[in-house]
């Protein structure tokens, strides 16, 4: 009835699982976002990346071969690449020219776009936010467009208010470095 809109919610309850079952075949440092995996294999334990997968493997799980990332000092979670090694976070070059390719598009003269369109750019703008928070002040108005649409076939053209945040995010995202530290900074004593 819902098509696919309530997959992740279903695979949610079988992720849980998962990690229940890892728990107790003592994998202990296991992080889940609805089907991403982030696994960590402290110093102390001797356990392998192949114990690992053949372990969902007996139960039948089916894995995703392209989004399987083995062991390394930098490894991709939540559309993110976490460097262990440099202790920062980044978004993927990849995801990163597609955001500025998207802000482009809605740059172009007369261009329109639906509701579905408006929703996605205002939801990978507030992703790529974690990375670049400069861009926040600029997101109101791409939130109160998504907002705007009374029906999910109309088309419309961006506000003028879109128009002109749509640069600023583009030119930030163009300038600041794409990477935030993990680690909390030193505080400063200002006096």
């Amino acid at each position: 009835m819902f098509g696919l809109t309530s997959s992740a919610g279903v695979f949610g309850s079988v992720a849980n699982m998962l990690v229940d079952i890892y728990h107790k075949a003592a994998f202990e440092f296991i992080r889940k976002w609805v089907d991403d995996f982030l696994v960590i294999r402290l110093p102390h334990q001797s356990w392998t990346e192949a114990e690992f997968i053949a372990l969902t493997v007996y139960c039948s799980v089916p894995r995703s071969l392209e989004k399987l990332w083995l062991f390394a000092s930098i490894q991709r979670y939540i559309s993110f690449n976490w460097n262990l090694d440099l202790k920062c976070v980044s978004l993927p070059e990849d995801k990163l020219r597609k955001v500025q390719d998207m802000i482009s598009c809605w740059l172009l003269l007369g261009a329109s776009f639906t509701a579905k369109e408006a929703a996605s750019l205002h939801g990978k703008l507030v992703h790529v936010a974690c990375i670049f928070p400069l861009i926040c002040p600029f997101l109101r108005s791409i939130a109160a467009f998504a907002a705007s649409f009374r029906s999910l076939r109309a088309h419309l053209r961006p506000s003028a208010a879109v128009l002109a945040d749509l640069p600023w995010i583009h030119l930030l995202l163009l300038h600041l470095p794409n990477s935030v530290p993990i680690t909390d900074p030193v505080p400063l004593d200002i006096g």
